[in-house]
């Protein structure tokens, strides 16, 4: 299934097949209620195919499968009405079943959202969990007193159950004091952070000044690399790339999972004058247990015990800038290598890298590296990738390499319903929640908050339900109701030949207690035209801007 709808093609064949006949089917299922005469139910558009009459209504199959169209007797005023539907005319029923109708389409989509968020919901959905990892030195959390492996329980007494309800909550609040309720170690704490304000763009491309306060999501793993020169790590044989599994001293045993935990208990064994330790790695590269005894004589003896970590005065040092793999064969650099400096800017964690590769606009940068004894400067040609924003293309540059140690997600949560009550609730209220997302996002189209760049057609709807597919059902699934729900809100928009539109029309007929004249109506339906052919034109610009470059290559591998 996930082979099928990740191709590009059958993706949106798929998503806008699924989407287009519940909008329709929703016309359909109410008008009839309403006994409103229904001329044709077509699933697909263009040449028929084959099909069937029950009753008045011709269900037919056509030849492009994109969801499908409900043909009303009335519902065009130029046009003439057969004799078998006379007085089942659209413009005949009742305002209420004129709206109902209308409004049925729209209403489906939003009902497609709320089963699947349903279905999801009682399936159980993974969030990633409310953990803190990462803590960037000198950020406000770190001043704070916020430590990697905190549980995050509540922002400013609001629940918190997953690392998005996290950011969510921090991202609201720039320069404003937040009160942290988090578990550590089974014990609750609460602490008052403030997040430092930074303006960044948001998803739908507006700028705007969001809450950060230097946390990262995940752990580093405590996997050690070697400072250069004599050290007590060297002179029993610790290897780079061992992985530190235990720690123990004066009968004190730490089991070792991250490496926070690790300089957790080489801080208590420095605090306690522990005369040695007994460390036991794991070996990378063969899977063998080694254990080793370090003397801790260097902790007493440094003139730098004051400012280096126990760590550090042992010769160990984490693997998060120790080069793993390397893409570009080219590069002069090696793998083993640990990366110091960037364009002169020393790295104390991969937040600073991350902020410095961001800023960069240069293709080839300076890096100051450790390759076993020496400190080299190398000239690295980093490469270039585009990214898509909601504001459009960007072109960043990336170190073409992996670390090798890369931080490591802790377990997700599981959001789950076992009754019926509680799962219909949390499904319309993520569906209320995001239609309310989308018209703000949609009245920051309308003032100039949000760039018209970020608007996306057929193409986009393809590559994100492509993506998503590849992803897994429960990404696909969640990409289907926020298409839907886009779907259903942007049909009431009261834009001509939109729903909205014909929602306009009946409801002025219904003041007006007439018919309106065929004239405004048709011009009416004129100004619909130009007005959709526009956002047709536009979207479909955005499309192929954004995604140009691989519609070409993959037209081109077609022909290879």
């Amino acid at each position: 299934m996930n082979e099928i709808i990740s191709h590009p093609v059958l993706a949106i064949v798929f998503v806008l097949g699924i989407l287009v006949f519940v909008h329709e089917f929703g016309h359909f299922l109410v008008g009839k209620a309403f006994g409103i005469g229904v001329e044709i139910f077509s699933i697909g558009f263009g040449p028929r195919l084959f099909g069937f009459r029950y009753g008045l209504t011709q269900y037919q199959f056509c030849l492009l499968p994109l969801g499908g169209y409900v043909k009303f007797a009335g519902a065009i005023p130029s046009e003439e009405v057969p004799d078998e539907f006379r007085g089942k005319e659209f413009f005949n029923s009742s305002l209420i079943g004129q709206i109902s109708t209308i409004f049925a389409g729209p209403l489906a989509n939003l009902i497609l959202a709320t089963v699947v968020y349903a279905f999801l919901g009682s399936k159980g959905i993974e969030h990633p969990a409310p953990i803190i990892g990462q803590i960037r030195h000198g950020s406000p959390a770190d001043k704070a007193g916020l430590l990697s492996g905190d549980k995050v329980t509540h922002i400013n007494g609001r629940e918190i159950l997953s690392w998005t309800d996290l950011q969510e909550q921090i991202s609201a609040s720039p320069s404003k004091p937040i009160d942290i309720e988090l578990l550590r170690k089974d014990k609750i704490f609460d602490i008052q952070v403030t997040p430092e304000s930074l303006m960044l763009e948001d998803m739908a491309g507006r700028k705007q000044s969001q809450g950060r306060i230097g946390i990262g999501y995940g752990f580093l793993p405590p996997i050690v690399d070697l400072l250069p020169g004599a050290s007590e790590a060297k002179k029993v044989g610790v290897h780079a790339g061992w992985s530190v599994t235990k720690l123990s001293f004066s009968d004190q045993n730490f089991v070792i999972h991250t490496w926070d935990e690790f300089e957790e208990a080489l801080q208590n064994a420095y605090a306690q004058k522990a005369e040695s330790l007994s460390m036991e790695f794991t070996d990378s590269e063969n899977k063998s247990v080694q254990t080793k005894t370090l003397e801790t004589s260097s902790w007493w003896h440094s003139e730098d015990r004051y400012l280096s970590s126990p760590a550090h005065l042992l010769g160990i040092t984490d693997s998060q800038f120790t080069i793993g793999k390397i893409e570009d064969s080219s590069l002069p650099l090696k793998t083993g290598d640990r990366i110091l400096s960037f364009e002169g800017q020393n790295l104390a964690d991969v937040y600073v890298l991350f902020e410095l590769l961001q800023k960069n606009e240069k293709e080839t940068v300076n890096l100051k590296v450790q390759r076993e004894e020496q400190i080299l400067s190398l000239n690295v040609k980093l490469k270039d990738i585009e990214i898509q924003k909601a504001s459009g293309k960007a072109t960043i540059y990336i170190l073409p390499l992996s670390f090798v140690g890369e931080l490591v997600p802790p377990p997700p949560v599981v959001e789950k319903y076992t009754d019926f009550i509680s799962d219909i609730k949390f499904a319309v209220r993520t569906t209320y929640k995001q239609s309310v997302m989308l018209i703000g996002i949609i009245g920051g189209l309308l003032i100039g908050d949000v760039p018209l760049k970020s608007l996306g057609g057929p193409i986009l709807i393809a590559k994100v339900a492509e993506d998503s597919a590849k992803r897994g059902l429960d990404t696909f699934l969640t990409s289907l109701a926020l298409i839907s729900i886009n779907l259903g809100i942007i049909n009431l928009f009261p834009i001509p030949a939109l729903d909205g539109g014909k929602l306009v029309i009946s409801i002025l007929e219904g003041v007006f207690r007439r018919r309106l004249k065929p004239a405004f109506i048709e011009n009416y339906h004129k100004i619909g035209f130009v007005m959709i052919l526009a956002l047709i034109v536009l979207v479909m610009y955005n499309d192929l801007s954004r995604f140009w470059t691989s519609i070409l290559q993959g037209f081109v591998g077609t022909f290879k």
